[in-house]
């Protein structure tokens, strides 16, 4: 008999693989459009194609646009990349190790490390030396022509002058009093401001008043918080972030207007919960190729996990870097049409590329373990196994023109593995390669995995497996 083998999905690996192990590694899961051959396919997440070096690295910050131009720390110097690709530096910081913010107004950006304050105006570089600036900020935003950075270890927020973030006033501060909870990060969006603490929420309006311009909303305080303050992420659908409250462990949310909505599954948070270090956590989100992915990284954790955000997708996924555990990616931004991002251990700096298959000339692993096969615990004989990919990917010349897909499986819940199997995937226009496997012996229980790790393109469409059911 044939079964098909529910191939296609998400990572959803937790407290037990005996139970559900799966694990999509530098794939993400897409639903396809009714009348498609396969309702959901798995696809190859983009390489990194470098573009060039600037800084002493690493990147420290996610890449912000300002006057036609993308800015990033890279080390201890703000950098900025134009659509041509050409890196300058722009100024030198005083710390060299801690994660910066940036935020862009119509006419300067501003640069926040935990320490200090510094803005650029497209000609001149500064540390910001108002002595009524705040003192320790660690995030600045900008809204409605005022830079606003937090006080560090405090519940204050304070507020620049009108498009002016040299300049500061003794008396154009405020507090996130409704609770105990120190401004551990914040965010603006549109008219609202955004103050996370470790427990709380709370959410000011742009009010205009004299006095102060801001005001916090009657029912703008909720009870969720902020694990990782590097975590936080924005894009046009609201904020993303690692949460905590007063009840227990780390969960993703994401946040639109005052609800704030789960998105980690248990399975994710269980994972999570494991990590030794939560707090180093930093994400970002990009938008390309018609999906919105939010990327989480911890630093110590070594792993990297990514959401799709894209209304069709709703699913997570691992992004891993050859011989790490995480991404190499540590910051994000968009310009001139490209995805820009920078290197976690040294000055580089990429453009994420569906057209490229490797991460700057390393070996990019697609990884997919599948659920666990069973038939009420009967014996399964398994004559062939099928693998309904894209075939004839191979390249021209070099590694990558005969390439392989490798099978493995366990019949002890991912306990122990079988040795590899190796497959070709067709060299260039060997359209109608078939990938298969046979005589692949007897089990009650199976979990298959598959491997790619040539420089090609890698689209998954589902499995099948013929097999013979025993009597017990």
């Amino acid at each position: 008999m044939r079964i098909e083998i529910p191939f296609i999905g998400p990572t959803y690996n937790g407290r037990s693989s005996k139970i559900n192990g799966q694990r999509t590694v530098n794939l993400y899961p897409k639903l396809e459009k009714p009348g498609a051959k396969t309702p959901i396919a798995l696809y190859g997440t983009p390489g990194l194609n470098q573009i060039g070096t600037k800084g002493t690295g690493p990147t420290r910050s996610n890449g912000v646009k300002f006057s036609s131009k993308l800015y990033f720390v890279s080390g201890n110097e703000l950098i900025s990349v134009d659509s041509s690709n050409v890196f300058t530096t722009i100024g030198i910081l005083n710390t060299g190790g801690s994660r910066c913010e940036l935020a862009a107004g119509r006419t300067y950006i501003m640069v926040v490390d935990g320490t200090d304050g510094y803005t650029y105006d497209g000609t001149t570089f500064a540390q910001i030396t108002d002595a009524d600036f705040p003192a320790s900020p660690s995030f600045v935003s900008y809204n409605k022509g005022r830079f606003v950075v937090n006080k560090g270890s405090s519940d204050e927020f304070a507020i620049s002058d009108d498009e002016n973030p040299t300049s500061w006033q003794p008396l154009e501060f405020a507090s996130a009093e409704n609770n105990p909870d120190d401004i551990l990060a914040h965010a603006s969006t549109e008219s609202d401001l955004y103050f996370i603490g470790s427990a709380t929420t709370e959410v000011f309006f742009y009010s205009g008043n004299a006095d102060f311009p801001y005001d916090l909303y009657p029912n703008g305080t909720m009870e969720v918080g902020i694990e990782a303050a590097h975590s936080l992420a924005q894009f046009s659908g609201g904020l993303v972030w690692l949460a905590s409250n007063d009840e227990g462990d780390a969960y993703v949310v994401h946040m639109q207007g005052l609800t704030a909505t789960p998105i980690s599954t248990p399975e994710i948070e269980w994972q999570i919960s494991e990590f030794t270090i939560k707090n180093d956590a930093i994400g970002a989100i990009y938008r390309q190729a018609g999906r919105i992915f939010y990327v989480l990284t911890f630093p110590s954790a070594d792993k990297s996990f990514c959401f799709d955000l894209t209304p069709d997708g709703r699913d997570w996924h691992e992004r891993k870097s050859y011989q790490l555990g995480r991404w190499r990616v540590a910051g994000i931004g968009y310009l001139a049409g490209k995805v820009i991002c920078g290197d976690y251990d040294n000055a580089k700096f990429y453009k994420l590329d569906f057209n490229t298959y490797d991460e700057d000339g390393a070996v990019l692993e697609r990884i997919r373990i599948a659920p666990v096969i069973h038939k009420t615990r009967k014996v399964m004989t398994f004559w062939e196994v099928i693998v309904e990919l894209k075939t004839g990917v191979g390249l021209t010349t070099g590694q990558g023109s005969d390439p392989q897909i490798m099978l493995s499986y366990s019949d002890d819940g991912g306990e122990t593995w079988s040795s590899e199997l190796w497959e070709t995937l067709g060299k260039k226009g060997e359209r109608l390669t078939e990938v298969k496997w046979e005589q692949l012996g007897d089990s009650k229980e199976r979990i298959f995995q598959i491997k790619v790790t040539d420089p090609v393109e890698v689209e998954i469409l589902g499995a099948y497996a013929d097999i013979t059911l025993g009597d017990v």
